[in-house]
């Protein structure tokens, strides 16, 4: 990689930031006090002032240049600004090259340069854009396998598109290759460091200025920096074509040797060469065909390597642009021209194409098949394999980005075709993609939602503003607009939104009815925040030197608020419009306006402020600090008058009130959110994200609180209820939050200076997952009542956690010395027994608390005998009898009537497992032996059962009670024969889960690897349902049998159809040890695991999801609009 590759890489890979009038201008490098050359390639132009740049930073450092980050103080504008670092008359020459070369290419794969100039001390230097973005060597280097390759295949070709236009211009690039090819987050792809090429068209003076690979792999003896003639060797060598590793004159056809070896990278993973190789080992023969490295590559795209990367450039594309074409004929199903097709092959292409006059003739083209019938059926097997691998190629791309990114995944997939094989996997991807969460819509640029909530306008580009329908999302109508749209506010109340472009000082209002547009009085520097009232009347918008404006939106100039010193953070009006919040970037002093007019109340914070909001009325300021406590201010006196102690954990990064003035939610670096009752202090704390929270929105009516995170996460939760929904997410920080006017929609944005694809519309349906909490326990394992009414779980503070599962109310059972180990509840769902540590069992009678459990605190039993820990209870099936095992080697059976037990002794180790068999008359219990006891109920006489050689991991008895299934820490799954004592091992796995269904029909297992898999138990046969995407942690069948769900490593939990195979849901979840069951009915499913929250999902109804194609498509289209080209706006 070269210095300049390296440099232009880190610049794209930035984010850029905001900076007040702190910063400081450009200063001229300080490297040598030498001259700067006016000889060749002088830039002919006035010097530049260095105070035009206000210095943001140095970005990235070389040993050619160094890169700066600025903003163009003449236009508001952040830019990246490339400068000298070395002095010399090849450096420069080489330099400004770049840069004019570089300037004359407009395409959107190219990086745009700004401005050229020089500074007054004669330095060259030249301004770009700020882009994001990985190598497309990165990504090559972390694709998994040849699929997920495959997935870059339309970065390749928009590499392709780049140069053919480049190659238009006259220009070749000379150094090609994957570490020189930028994609950003939604596929967008740039090619950078244009340091080597060279204009084809120029007249030549005998003299070809170049500069030799910093490396020094061009050849030169004084570290690769000297002035050559024709005849050097330039370029890296690895990518290099055989006449430039000769020093030969180029053209360009070495450019399309380059793409040929960077798609040759891509197929087989490596490059042609290694990374040593020199120029003459290129001389000395071509590299190993791409075939020989990946068997499996398709042989049309082999072709198109071989033809690009041919040693003589007479057998290569004679462009870029013709290896374009070829590579799409590839994606699009079609013959490529690389490939050699038989005289056959093009007969019957033409026979596809002409098919009514053929059918004319149907008796001479008779003879034509019967003559040529084998010719023709290699045409049909041909064509067929050609679309084949395009549809292997959409799946391929929707699974390679199906975790970061599940609304694109299912974009790709809605261009699987109707024809296409793989159907079942195809649906598979697409409830995957459902089941992460994927939006409606996707606009590329910042969107604000009409002031009615039927539609929203946004900025997909520099030249329009579009308004487009909230339901369906088309484009009704369009405006011109030159410029990057920053900031984007409809005004409540009417038909105008405020628009403030990156570059702008001031605030233009259109009107979406007329198309007019005016503009509001400017400010001196850069709008940085823009507000507008609730009511609609005032927007105010602050800059980065601090001052805020105050403007009506009926006409008038408004006035100016002065006091801030540093740019303006936030700016938030009260709900009832009369009061206006700002705060400036030194996070220690907020001020609120009246917006009538009046002087600003000063509030000094004693602390650092992250976040501030101000209530419906006014009444109250509230601010979010680095402590994680939330501060409450009165506006009238100035002076805090509340905190809400720990608010939350760590940094309270955002704080906002809701519209109605009832609620004040919190969210931080902790990653929950908490929602405060202002009326009475209460608190819920909402938990399932899986990183920091980085907005806040509360919804018009105030029932509803959609949180986004820094990784991008989307939820919403019921503000004064157990009601939520994991929206899904963003590949992106979540920067903005906005819910429609009327409610039934939401917009986020990404914390991102891309251009495309970074706000997304959700639908706001059925919040369908449900989130019980009960005080501030933690949760590992749960279970439902017989009934399915209640629902406990395990907690470690001592407690069992008892849900009515229809109101959702908790009553937490307290009463144990130590955490709960286990519970059961009886058959007739009155009781419930519990243990924990201290080697007593406690007996809960819930047939007082009737129909609610609201207020009913049931008074235990104690039921004390064990020494030590009591690993396990269970109860008869006729509820009499209670079996406990414990640390002490002992089983007891209590009589839950009298509480009186029996002791059955035998065990040599600790017991930790019992089961009933389903008459009640057997009891089996286990532990850290290697034995399973069978004890009779009534007599207490027990019976070991051998075979296995390390502790028993679980016990179960068949439906009929003549079997006992068993599992161990040695790996066997074991049946056991109770007539006669004798087992069959009925499978080996490494200690993964395992489950039996209902009758002893299917045995589940997972693995390590993510597969779930059932095995037959009579005929040992297996076969596989399906993966996770990481280990399986845990299994369990529905009550009827009919369908399995599995939980995972990848906090997914999967619902199958056991009898035809298939995926049915995904249902994502934040446990990191999962434990999952069904409720009586099977119509919902309970998950809980090391978390202070259990989950509740309704079980979605059978073949919920279509399986033939054009229904699956019809499904997909309801659920988004979303294009898989990242640059294709809402249809």
């Amino acid at each position: 990689m070269t210095a300049q590759a390296k440099n232009d890489r880190e610049i794209a890979e930035g984010n850029s930031a905001k900076h007040g009038p702190g910063g400081t201008a450009l200063a001229p490098t300080e490297t040598s006090d030498e001259p700067w050359p006016v000889s060749v390639g002088a830039i002919d132009q006035p010097p530049i002032d260095p105070a035009r740049y206000q210095l943001i930073g140095e970005f990235a450092r070389g040993g050619l240049g160094r890169i700066m980050k600025v903003r163009d103080l003449r236009i508001g504008r952040i830019v990246a600004i490339k400068e000298m670092l070395r002095t010399g008359e090849v450096p420069h020459a080489r330099f400004v090259r770049e840069a004019t070369i570089t300037a004359r290419l407009e395409h959107p794969a190219i990086v745009p340069v700004h401005d050229i100039g020089r500074w007054r001390s004669g330095e060259p230097f030249y301004s770009m854009k700020l882009i994001s973005g990985r190598s497309l060597q990165d990504l090559i280097s972390d694709a998994p396998d040849l699929d997920g390759r495959l997935a870059l295949l339309p970065n390749v070709i928009a590499v392709a598109d780049a140069i053919a236009y480049a190659h238009s211009q006259g220009i070749i690039h000379r150094d090609l290759k994957p570490a020189n090819v930028l994609v950003g987050a939604f596929g967008e792809t740039v090619v950078i460091d244009w340091g080597l090429a060279k204009d084809l068209r120029a007249a030549g003076d005998g003299l070809e200025v170049e500069l030799e690979d910093e490396t020094g792999a061009r050849g030169a003896s004084d570290g690769g920096r000297s002035l050559t003639v024709a005849g050097a060797v330039l370029g890296t060598p690895c990518y290099m074509a055989p006449e430039q590793a000769g020093g030969q004159s180029v053209d360009e056809r070495a450019d399309v040797y380059a793409l040929g070896a960077m798609l040759y990278e891509v197929l087989a993973g490596k490059p042609p060469y290694h990374g040593g190789v020199t120029p003459v080992a290129v001389l000395a023969g071509p590299p190993p065909p791409v075939e020989t490295r990946q068997p499996m590559i398709p042989p049309d795209l082999a072709a198109i390597v071989r033809k690009a990367m041919a040693r003589e450039p007479g057998d290569r594309y004679p462009s870029a642009r013709e290896m374009a074409l070829d590579l799409r004929r590839f994606q699009t199903g079609r013959l490529v021209s690389a490939h050699i097709y038989s005289s056959g092959m093009l007969i019957r292409r033409w026979l596809r194409r002409y098919r009514a006059p053929v059918t004319v003739a149907a008796v001479a083209l008779a003879i034509l098949a019967a003559v040529g019938a084998v010719s023709v059926d290699r045409v049909v097997t041909e064509r067929d394999v050609t679309r084949r691998r395009y549809a292997q190629l959409v799946l391929a791309q929707a699974r390679s980005i199906l975790e970061r990114d599940a609304t694109q995944a299912l974009a790709w997939l809605r261009a699987y075709p109707e024809d296409g094989a793989d159907r079942a996997e195809m649906r598979a991807l697409a409830i995957e993609a459902e089941g992460r969460g994927v939006a409606r819509h996707v606009q590329d640029g910042v969107t604000t939602f009409t002031a009615d909530g039927l539609g929203w306008v946004g900025a997909p580009d520099g030249e329009y503003l579009e308004l487009h329908d909230a339901a369906s999302g088309m484009l009704l109508r369009r405006w011109p607009h030159r410029g990057r749209v920053e900031r984007l506010v409809a005004v409540p109340g009417g038909h105008t939104v405020a628009v403030v472009d990156d570059s702008d000082t001031a605030v233009m209002l259109l009107d979406l009815e007329t198309g007019q547009s005016r503009r509001l009085p400017s400010h001196p520097n850069p709008i940085s925040v823009l507000a507008v009232s609730p009511g609609g009347r005032w927007i105010a918008s602050g800059s980065t030197d601090g001052r805020v404006r105050l403007a009506p939106t009926d006409g008038g100039d408004g006035r100016e608020l002065r006091g801030h010193e540093h740019e303006i953070l936030v700016l938030a009006f009260s709900a009832d419009s009369r009061w206006l919040l700002s705060m400036d970037l030194e996070r220690t002093v907020a001020r609120l306006w009246p917006v009538d007019g009046g002087d600003a109340r000063s509030l000094v914070t004693p602390r650092d402020v992250v976040d501030g909001d101000v209530s419906r009325d006014g009444a109250l300021v509230a601010f979010g600090h680095n402590d994680g406590t939330v501060s409450l201010w009165s506006s009238a006196t100035g002076t805090q008058v509340k905190t809400l102690v720990r608010a939350n954990v760590m940094a309270a990064t955002k704080v906002v009130f809701s519209p109605d003035g009832r609620w004040i939610a919190s969210g931080g670096d902790d990653r929950r959110v908490t929602v405060t009752r202002l009326d009475t202090g209460a608190q819920r704390r909402l938990s399932g994200h899986r990183s920091a929270i980085a907005n806040l929105a509360f919804s018009p009516d105030s029932a509803l609180i959609a949180s986004g995170t820094n990784s991008g996460e989307v939820r919403l939760w019921q503000v004064d209820g157990d009601e939520e929904r994991m929206l899904g997410r963003h590949p992106g920080r979540i920067s903005y939050l906005a819910f429609s006017p009327d409610g039934r929609r939401l917009a986020t944005g990404m914390d991102t200076k891309s251009e495309r694809g970074d706000t997304r519309i959700w639908d706001v349906a059925t919040l369908h997952q449900r989130g019980l909490r009960c005080q501030r326990t933690t949760s590992f394992e749960v279970a439902f009542s017989p009934d399915g009414r209640r629902m406990a779980a395990s907690s470690d503070d001592k407690s069992v956690s008892l849900w009515d599962v229809g109101t959702g109310e908790c009553q937490p059972l307290d009463g144990h010395e130590g955490p709960v180990l286990s519970f059961a509840f009886a058959p007739d769902g009155q009781r419930l027994a519990s243990t924990s540590v201290n080697g007593t069992v406690r007996l809960w009678d819930l047939g007082p608390c009737g129909a609610s459990i609201t207020g009913c605190r049931p008074a235990p039993r104690m039921l004390g005998g064990h020494l030590g820990r009591v690993g396990m209870v269970a109860f008869s099936p006729d509820g009499r009898w209670l079996a406990s095992a414990g640390e002490d080697k002992t089983v007891r059976l209590w009589d839950t009537t009298s509480g009186q037990s029996r002791v059955l002794e035998g065990h040599a180790r600790a017991a930790y497992i019992v089961a009933f068999s389903p008459d009640g008359r057997q009891l089996a219990s286990a532990g850290d032996e290697h034995e399973i006891r069978l004890w009779n109920v009534s007599s207490g006489v027990g019976v070991p059962l051998r075979g296995h050689v390390d502790s028993i991991a679980s016990v179960r008895f068949s439906s009929d009670g003549r079997s006992l299934w068993t599992t161990s820490a040695d790996y066997t799954m074991r049946e056991w024969q109770l007539a006669t004592g004798t087992s069959r091992i009925i499978g080996r796995r490494s200690g993964q889960p395992r489950a039996l269904a209902p009758r002893g029909r299917w045995i589940a297992t997972g693995d390590v690897a993510g597969r779930v898999a059932l095995v037959d138990p009579a005929t040992l046969a297996e076969r596989t349902l399906g993966h996770q995407t990481a280990a399986v942690l845990d299994l369990v069948f529905s009550p009827d049998g009919r369908r399995l769900a599995s939980a995972g490593a990848d906090h997914m939990v999967r619902l199958w159809d056991v009898e035809h195979g298939t995926l049915e849901a995904v249902l994502q979840n934040e446990f990191d040890r999962p434990s999952i069951v069904f409720s009586p009915d099977g119509r919902s499913i309970a998950v809980a695991g090391n978390s202070p929250v259990v989950r509740i999902w309704p079980a979605p109804p059978s073949a919920a999801v279509p399986e033939d194609l054009r229904d699956l498509a019809t499904w997909m289209a309801r659920l988004s609009t979303a294009s898989p080209d990242a640059r294709a706006r809402a249809p």
